[in-house]
Parts: C-alpha cells; sequence; structure tokens
C-alpha cells in the first residue's frame, strides 16, 4: 500500500492484496479501507446494493496490486452540450446512457457490467478506437470521473493487431494505463466506482475480470482545483482523441452494459436505463447507438 505518484502531477493511491478469506461483508472497517475497498454503507437501500455485489465477486476474485502508465497520447472529453431530458442525445464522441442526478442529490457510486467486445476495422492502414467505460460527471459538468477498457485495431492485408487494456481517467488529468489487468475479447468485467458525492476530490475504483478471476482497486486522485459535481452517471462506447484528434470507431458489435447503476447521496438507487440514451454521430453519420434495454441493461451496437 502506498501512494504512488506518475508524470503530470497524476497520484494514485494503492493497496495491499488482502489476506487469503477476506470477507468485505464482515470485514472491520479498518481491513476494509487497508485492502482498498469502500466502506459499508450505513444506508439501508445501499448496504443492500453493496452486499449484493459483494456477493457476487467475492471467494471468486484473485486481488493483485494494480501497476500503471501515464499515456500522454489519448484523453476523452466531455460533454458540456449536453441537453437534460433531451430523451435522446447525439454527441461525436459518446454513444449509450446517462442519468441525472435530481435537484439538491448528486452521485456518489455508479456500477455496470459488460462484456469486452472484439473489435475489426472497418477499413486498411487506420487504427480505430473504442472506450468502454462508466463514470460520473462529463454531461455538462466539465470533468468526468470515469474507468473501463480501451479496444483498438489495425490492419494491414491479412495481418491484424489488436490492442486491450484497461485504463482511468479524472478529467482533465491524464489518461492512465493500468498495465497488469490482462483482459481479451469476451472477458466479463465488473466494475465500481465510488466516492463521497459532490465535493468529492478522490475516488476509489474497483476493477474485476469475472472470467479471469483477478481484481485490484485502488484510489485516484482529482486534478488540481477539480471536485466531484455529482450531475450525472453514464455507460458509455467513445471514440477517445489520440494526439489530439478525435478518432474514428471500430466495428465493436454490441456492448450490453448491465446492472446499470447510479447511487445518490441520499441513499436511493436510479436506474441507467430511466435515463436518456445517446446517439453517436460523427461528419453526419451515425457511427454508434445507444438503447434502453431495461431499466438496468444499455445498450451499445455499431452502426457505421
Amino acid at each position: 500500500m502506498g501512494i504512488i505518484r506518475l508524470e503530470n502531477n497524476v497520484k494514485i493511491r494503492t493497496f495491499s492484496p488482502p489476506p487469503r478469506g477476506f470477507d468485505p461483508l464482515t470485514a472491520s472497517d479498518v481491513d476494509l479501507e487497508k485492502a482498498g475497498f469502500p466502506a459499508r454503507p450505513t444506508d439501508p437501500k445501499l448496504l443492500a446494493r453493496y452486499q449484493r455485489f459483494f456477493t457476487r465477486v467475492k471467494g471468486k476474485f484473485q486481488y493483485i496490486e494494480p501497476t500503471f502508465r501515464v499515456d500522454p497520447t489519448k484523453s476523452t472529453h466531455t460533454n458540456k452540450g449536453a441537453e437534460m431530458g433531451a430523451g435522446t442525445e447525439t454527441y461525436d464522441n459518446w454513444s449509450g446512457g446517462v442519468v441525472y442526478a435530481p435537484s439538491g442529490q448528486s452521485f456518489k457510486w455508479v456500477q455496470g457490467d459488460w462484456v469486452v467486445p472484439n473489435v475489426y476495422a472497418p477499413a486498411q492502414n487506420t487504427w480505430y478506437y473504442c472506450a468502454n467505460w462508466i463514470g460520473l460527471d462529463g454531461d455538462g459538468s466539465g470533468d468526468v470521473c470515469q474507468a473501463g477498457m480501451i479496444c483498438a485495431v489495425y490492419q494491414s492485408g491479412t495481418s491484424i493487431t489488436r490492442t486491450i487494456y484497461p485504463w482511468h481517467e479524472w478529467y482533465p488529468s491524464s489518461w492512465v494505463e493500468i498495465t497488469n489487468l490482462t483482459i481479451n475479447p469476451g472477458d466479463l468485467i465488473s466494475m465500481l466506482i465510488c466516492t463521497q458525492g459532490a465535493g468529492s476530490t478522490t475516488a476509489t475504483i474497483f476493477f474485476g475480470n469475472v472470467t479471469s478471476g483477478v481484481s485490484m482497486s485502488y484510489e485516484i486522485t482529482a486534478p488540481g482545483t477539480t471536485k466531484l459535481a455529482g450531475n450525472s452517471a453514464e455507460w458509455i462506447v467513445e471514440t477517445p482523441m489520440v494526439n489530439g484528434a478525435l478518432t474514428q470507431m471500430p466495428d465493436y458489435g454490441e456492448v450490453f452494459f448491465s446492472t446499470c447503476e447510479g447511487y445518490l447521496t441520499n441513499g436511493n438507487a436510479v436506474n441507467g436505463g430511466t435515463g436518456n440514451n445517446i446517439n453517436l454521430v460523427q461528419n453526419n453519420k451515425t457511427l454508434s447507438t445507444g438503447t434502453l434495454i431495461t431499466p438496468t441493461i444499455i445498450q451499445c451496437q455499431y452502426a457505421g
């Protein structure tokens, strides 16, 4: 356990893997903190969801301490033009779903599970990128605390190169790659981002590869004077920025985000499928759509 300081003023707190037999449902608050697990909520509704999440994952995962690398070539950008309550929102970089916090409340947690897609290049000799992630803020707030997977593909003739790795970013800080959590197409990912709600300057991220059984948790710090607004929660497939330019979307087929839930500071849950869907449109062409399948399932589908 310790503080890692990376270039570009990125600060991350890591935690030692918990001992064999560690049970987050019964461990003390001190032991939870040492292992990098979010504290058990006192609110009965949040506690029930906490118990459901960790009942599912406890005992299966091999916890490891993460290692990191700053990638200055990649970044996201927020959606400052969001129209709350628009039903369907359209952006040049996001597709998926978003929910907004009611007046006087803010989001403190966001949860999501999904299967990592196998991506294909629509054309030869061009890199294509899609990031699939969950996050807080970003839809009109000027910052976004997000974590997920990046999937990239390049094809030249019959040769295909694919890159997949987990990452996080608290925009406008740097994009950070997690270098020791192996991810393959078809892996089921379970993720949880925990904060204290509006005003938070730290967030705990829990990554779990349900397929391989490997997981990790760590704490990130907001950049500069940035503080969480907690105004929105998202489940997104995105085309990120690479070297300052917006990338093109690969053919990723579809991604189903399940267990799409955001948790408010008052203890209530807001299901991701009850908000707005987002379609990704570049140069007047729809490349990826977001569909609210059920209150807790959001589908992103390639449409290029």
